[in-house]
This record gives structure tokens, C-alpha cells and sequence, in this order.
């Protein structure tokens, strides 16, 4: 299966294989219109089908995830981002083989219900457990509360420079434009109603 842009980028997908999400045909490889090629690779059942390698063109470099599933969590949670070096450039490393570390790692961390509480930019390893001050870190808050359907509206989102951007939602009493147009509208709360952005910030 093959989706080309009309730049010529070409998209390749793998057989259809099924999931507990429905079927899926996990993207392969994106191809540029002078010919490099970046290809992803994929881990099995007990990784959920997720994605665990991306590789540049060339082979030379590649991203490495890491999962984990935490003690009641209802699904897999991205921990991890690596960069590597492949020697064995332009072949690729089989899937058990290791690369050489390049010292850049993306750490993620979850909030009790499972939301992306941060990404965590680090020099070296990410660090295991324990709190070490990061590079550069993007931090996300979200509603939480009693009502499960409107706990993980995103309120605010710290980026990496310390500048916060907050979202606030339509509530049940508030008319919103469009809304008797549809017979099944949804629950209001749930819809976005302003961005406030911090002042001077580009």
C-alpha cells in the first residue's frame, strides 16, 4: 500500500494486521522525491504493535523507543527517546542488536491518570527514577476531577522557556455558535472556548 504526495514523497505501509484499536497498516517508510528514505520499524504484541526504531536516511542514525506499563495503566505509555549511532551503517541493526549512544535522550513522564504530565530533553541518559533537572523540559496540566469524560482536557501548557499557554472550555450554560445544527452536538464542556496565549511571546 502506497500513498504518494504531489511532491512525489512516497508513504509505504505494511499488511493490515489487527489490534485490540481495529485493523491497522503501520507506515513503513517515507520515501523523498530525490530518493532518501526514512523507515520505521515496529515491535510486536507485547510492545503493541508500537513503534520502536526510526531510521535516517543512510541508516547512519536512528531513534530508539522505550515503553513501559505501569501497575494499572490501560495502556502502553512512551518513556523514552534515544538517539543512536548505527556502526554497522548503511545496514541496518538487526532488532536485539544495540547501537552506539549519542548522548540525546527525550524522557516522558505520566500523571495517576495516565496524561503526559512532561517531555524531558537530557545530555547523556535519561535518568532512572529520581528526579534530575533537565535540559529543557515541556510540562501539561489537565483538569482531573470526578467526571471521567472531561478529566483530560489539557488547561495548560508549559513550554521549554518557562511560558505558559492556558485553555479554557465552554461550560454547559454557554451558547456556542453552530451548536443546533447538529443532533448530536457532544457534551460542550469538552470543547475548547479560548486560547490565552502569554503576552509578548512569539
Amino acid at each position: 500500500l502506497v500513498f504518494r504526495a504531489q511532491d512525489g514523497t512516497e508513504y509505504r505501509y505494511g499488511p493490515a494486521f489487527s489490534t485490540e484499536e481495529g485493523v491497522r497498516h503501520p507506515l513503513v517508510s517515507i520515501r523523498s522525491p530525490t530518493g532518501g528514505e526514512m523507515v520505521l520499524e515496529y515491535g510486536g504484541p507485547a510492545l503493541d504493535f508500537e513503534v520502536t526504531r526510526v531510521w535516517e536516511p543512510g541508516n547512519r542514525r536512528f531513534l530508539q523507543f522505550s515503553y513501559g506499563r505501569p501497575a494499572g495503566a490501560p495502556r502502553l505509555q512512551l518513556s523514552r527517546v534515544d538517539l543512536y549511532e548505527n556502526p554497522e551503517a548503511p545496514t541496518r541493526l538487526t532488532p536485539g542488536a544495540q547501537g552506539t549512544p549519542l548522548g540525546v535522550c527525550i524522557g516522558y513522564r505520566y500523571n495517576e491518570l495516565g496524561d503526559l504530565a512532561s517531555a524531558s530533553r537530557y545530555d547523556g541518559a535519561c535518568p532512572e527514577g529520581a528526579e534530575v533537572p533537565a535540559l529543557r523540559e515541556e510540562r501539561y496540566g489537565y483538569a482531573g476531577g470526578g467526571d471521567e469524560e472531561l478529566q483530560a482536557n489539557l488547561t495548560n501548557w508549559r513550554d521549554a522557556n518557562g511560558h505558559t499557554t492556558r485553555y479554557e472550555y465552554y461550560q454547559r450554560g454557554d451558547t456556542l455558535p453552530g451548536e443546533g445544527d447538529y443532533l448530536r452536538f457532544g457534551d460542550k464542556k469538552e470543547r475548547v472556548r479560548r486560547v490565552i496565549e502569554p503576552l509578548g511571546v512569539v
